[in-house]
């Protein structure tokens, strides 16, 4: 069989042909040479092993491999993985020959272990020692506990990460291939008559150093021993006889699932006296018939008897398509770019990565639910195990979290690594919560913040800037205009709005058709201090674009009028109309300002130093944060000043700008910011010190024709200029203040 291929080829690491791949070779081949060894009367395994071998656990080359060590890591492209160790892996699967079919491997005196605990902890098996909660979760989830004779509120909440094994035996009955040893109850009866779950899958969020990657290696471990010790592992699942099941192992990076998953594992396949005890019996067969029954290399697991395959993998979704699965994991989930700004993504895509995974499973979950449903005690289903410490309250692994609350099929924990790693108190966290509270209590603590790199990651500074009294001092109500052309078009009216401020900036963000149309006003206390008095928001609609015109007619007018505004600011082109309309209406200045990263921290300096009061919120700030996400953003309609609030938890700092969390918007936070700079501009500061310190102001051009009422409360109006709540009465520029 001709050898000649790329990936054979002494030459590959450095060469720099665009038409390499395992499957090409060109006119300057060069057989595999291991340091100056050549391959020449080599056998294809041979060949093979000896190309493997060049290759670390990165997907990287040897340099000692290299015949020019300079050119191969300047011909590295460092944004994209270069993962040669799957592709070797891929020519070490494609040359698989079938074993013969009357070749048996009599495994009978190697045990199947009764579950996972004592998997772990005999001498039989792996003999390890893992902490409480490395027991007692997968336990939970591998659905290897009696609901009857368990001590339930022990097992799912009371267990401290200091107990000992004797106490765990005694509050937990584990079963023994599917049944109690206690009462005799069946696994399969009790999920039968839906006295217990059958797990599928895991969403593991812990604090780092937890222990979350041994755990995963053990659990991995004890899979492959029950899939190995099935004999006819494709007839048991109902498979071709020449399917072939994988596990894979799936992180940020090639290098960090090899690392931080697949080497825990490998270590319990090398080191345990289980496998050990089993590869020198395969060895033995294998010799006597001539056949490899299993090949253990750094990168891989093949288990060639039982059409088992185990390995890490990079993060490309197509790569991991397409197989069908009897295990699967991911490292540090919540890490993976996860909605809008991984939307063009062919690799780390948190939720295709997540879907290419769970769909491959689905083969060996269905024919498992079949037999479990039959009476089947002991046959494992396809498990999907993502462990991550979180990285924001909207990343994948805390969606998995929440989604696990009401799902039978997952299982999800938010621990901190002090109720996980009894050798780490609290306390040994002292100096990383002194030097950032929010990363040591994401990182730690399990407690992601709302968004990740938070602008303002104090939340306590963000509370404390609110007023402690007076609220948003503006009501809308929202009303459609269906145009000549049948399209329709959304604005606001005022349905109540307090009278009366100091000399304030009226800052804008302009959204059209899929942001909102944001104001906010503010004014200056003793020249340095900011009063964001008012915030406004109107929201468009799925094709139901905002309609300028009518905003400025009906919202701008009024709120120019009636709060004393005397600098009207944008930072959209397409809102110079109505900064020139203003201007021109009622003899006020217009701004257009581009916000700079610079503005951006000088808020967050003012929200962190106190200098800067926002209208008191009507809802709490768990109840900001727990809001209705399949809603956002019509949750909230009419409450501006509570959306402010969130998107000044979410908005993030990348170090050059400030952007909106994922799948948020930040339209308030971005007028509020240009209020604050226009108030702080020395020449703008001028122009309000000057101005009349009152809200009487009219202009012959208002077609409204409102008369304002004064200060000190007097009032009137046309019936044109009459507003009225909901509930009838008139309000606004007729009656005294409404609140």
């Amino acid at each position: 069989m001709d050898n000649r291929a790329c990936i054979t080829c002494d030459r590959y690491i450095g060469c720099l042909d665009p038409k390499k791949s395992i499957s090409y070779s060109c006119s300057k081949f060069i057989p595999v040479s291991l340091y100056g060894v050549g391959s020449k009367g080599k056998t294809e395994k041979q060949t093979i092993d000896a190309g493997f071998s060049l290759f670390d656990g990165h997907g990287l080359g040897s340099l000692a491999a290299a015949k020019n060590p300079v050119a191969v890591l300047e011909s590295l492209d460092q944004n994209y993985e270069f993962d040669l160790a799957k592709q070797v892996l891929d020519v070490v699967m494609s040359t698989d020959k079938a074993l013969s079919k009357d070749l048996k491997v009599p495994d009978g005196d190697f045990p199947t272990a009764p579950n996972f605990y004592t998997f772990c902890t005999s001498a039989k098996y792996l003999k390890q020692t893992p902490y409480p909660w490395q027991i007692l979760m997968p336990t939970i989830y591998l659905n290897e506990y009696c609901p009857r004779c368990t001590d339930q509120d022990y097992l799912f909440d009371t267990w401290k990460s200091t107990d000992s094994y004797l106490k765990i035996e005694k509050k937990v009955a584990f079963f023994e291939h599917g049944v109690c040893p206690h009462c005799k109850a069946r696994r399969s009866k009790m999920v039968n008559k839906g006295l217990m779950y059958f797990y599928e899958e895991a969403a593991l969020c812990l604090g780092q150093r937890s222990g979350k990657s041994a755990n995963l290696g053990d659990v991995a471990a004890y899979l492959t021993h029950l899939e190995i010790k099935l004999q006819n592992v494709n007839e048991v699942y109902g498979l071709k006889s020449n399917s072939e099941l994988h596990g894979t192992f799936v992180a940020l990076t090639y290098g960090q699932a090899k690392d931080t998953l697949w080497d825990p594992y490998y270590n319990n396949l090398t080191d345990s006296p289980w496998f050990s005890s089993y590869h020198s019996m395969l060895d033995e067969i294998g010799g006597n018939h001539g056949e490899d029954l299993y090949r253990l290399k750094d990168s891989f697991v093949q288990y060639r008897h039982r059409k088992i395959k185990v390995y890490p993998a990079g993060p490309d979704k197509r790569v991991l398509r397409g197989r069908t699965r009897f295990a699967a994991a991911i490292d540090e989930l919540g890490w993976f770019p996860n909605g809008a700004e991984a939307i063009k993504l062919v690799k780390l895509n948190a939720d295709e990565v997540y879907k290419a995974l769970s769909n491959s499973l689905r083969t060996v979950r269905a024919a498992a639910n079949l037999l479990v449903e039959k009476g089947f005690d002991n046959i494992p289903t396809a498990y999907f195990i993502n462990l991550s410490s979180p990285a924001s309250i909207r990343d994948k692994i805390m969606e998995l979290v929440r989604k696990s609350q009401d799902s039978a099929k997952i299982f999800g924990i938010q621990l901190p690594t002090w109720d996980a790693n009894p050798t780490m108190p609290r306390s040994m966290f002292d100096e990383e919560f002194n030097r950032d509270p929010v990363g040591a209590m994401r990182d730690f603590g399990a407690q992601p913040p709302i968004s990740n790199s938070p602008l303002l990651s104090n939340l306590d500074s963000i509370e404390g800037c609110a007023s402690k009294k007076g609220q948003n001092p503006i009501r809308i109500k929202y009303e459609t205009k269906k145009g000549k052309n049948g399209a329709s078009t959304r604005f606001a009216k005022i349905a109540k709005l307090q009278d009366g401020a100091p000399p304030s900036v009226l800052a804008i963000d302009a959204g059209y058709s899929n942001n909102s149309f944001a104001c906010s006003i503010g004014h200056l206390i003793d020249n340095k201090r900011v009063k964001l008095d008012l915030m406004v928001e109107v929201q468009p609609l799925p094709g139901i674009p905002l309609n300028y015109t009518l905003i400025f007619k009906h919202l701008l007018t009024p709120l120019i009028q009636r709060r004393n505004v005397r600098i009207i600011a944008a930072d959209r082109w397409n809102s110079i109309k109505l900064l020139q309309d203003a201007e021109e209406e009622f003899d006020i200045k217009h701004v257009i300002y581009s916000l700079k990263y610079r503005d951006m921290v000088m808020f967050k300096d003012y929200f962190e130093s106190g200098q800067l009061r926002y209208p008191k919120p009507e809802w709490t700030t768990d109840q900001i944060t727990g809001y209705n996400q399949s809603e956002y953003p019509q949750t909230f309609k009419n409450h501006p000043v509570e959306h402010f609030v969130l998107q000044c938890i979410t908005v993030q700092d990348t170090g050059a700008t400030v952007t909106k969390g994922d799948r948020l918007t930040d339209d308030l936070v971005r007028s509020s910011m240009l209020c604050l700079n226009q108030l702080l501009n020395e020449e703008n500061q001028e122009l309000l010190n000057s101005a009349p310190d009152s809200a009487v102001r009219s202009s012959v051009n208002l077609q409204s024709s409102i008369v304002m009422r004064t200060s000190s409360g007097a009032s009137g109006s046309t019936p044109t200029g009459t507003v009225k709540s909901s509930s009838g009465r008139v309000i606004g520029t007729a009656r005294a203040r409404a609140f």
